[in-house]
């Protein structure tokens, strides 16, 4: 009697697993899969740090994006896999990859932990209407200070941690504290760490050379981020 091929049902485990963000299942099930770069993307979402050092001791290149355009590092940053970060950045990925949205592993981990205080609905490509873009600014403006100071949406501690800490390790291994995508519905680094109120990290990316004057995001000045979330702290570390 033939021998029914496992594959397929290994693939369908790894699938729900991934869509049920099951990280222990898809690091257990990556172990039984071949390496290649999209399987290395997945285990580096899962956080399977063990799976990821062995794909790359097996060659696979850290710096080759998957059909979205995402690289291993931005897909760690955004699923807040420090470990993860640690090994890849060990096997000398580009800390300022830019995916297809054009921005870089900092911002996509600032961007995952702020998730919850900004939406990221149109984060995609700038509206070509000015019009749009300033009415947008506007009701955004008009609600968010009432908003944020009497009933701010809640970032998890386990996660604001693990940004801290990718954020920190990014930047004192190279990664720009500027942002290139000027478009990006969250803005600028420093305007990211503003909104979910890392004062750490807002030091780290003032030390490293990031502007306060940089224009960007929702809030265009960071200050207006700070005064927005009642933190005069923050504003004095800026100003």
């Amino acid at each position: 009697m033939e021998t029914p091929d496992p594959r397929p049902v290994i693939e369908e485990a790894l699938s729900q697993a991934i869509g049920e963000e099951n990280n222990r299942g898809m690091s257990l099930i990556l172990d039984y899969l071949s390496v290649s770069a999209l399987r290395l993307c997945q285990a580096c979402s899962a956080g399977a740090e063990e799976a990821v050092m062995r794909m790359l001791q097996h060659g696979v290149n850290p710096n080759e994006a998957d059909n979205n355009g995402n690289y291993p590092i931005h897909l760690a940053a955004a699923h807040l896999q420090p470990a993860v970060v640690n090994v890849l950045i060990e096997h000398v990925v580009d800390l300022n990859a830019m995916n297809r949205h054009g921005k870089t592993p900092l911002q996509v981990a600032l961007e995952a932990c702020a998730a919850p205080r900004l939406d990221f609905s149109d984060s995609g490509p700038a509206r070509s209407k000015a019009h749009s873009v300033a009415a947008r600014k506007r009701r955004r403006l008009s609600k968010w200070p009432q908003d944020i100071r009497n009933n701010p949406p809640i970032i998890e501690f386990p996660k604001f941690h693990r940004c801290e800490e990718i954020a920190a390790t990014l930047l004192d291994h190279g990664a720009s504290p500027v942002s290139a995508a000027k478009s990006a519905a969250g803005g600028p680094p420093l305007h990211l760490a503003c909104l979910i109120g890392s004062k750490q990290t807002i030091v780290k990316l003032l030390e490293k050379g990031a502007n306060v004057n940089e224009i960007g995001g929702h809030f265009e000045h960071v200050l207006l981020i700070a005064i927005a979330t009642n933190r005069p702290d923050l504003a004095a570390i800026l100003l």
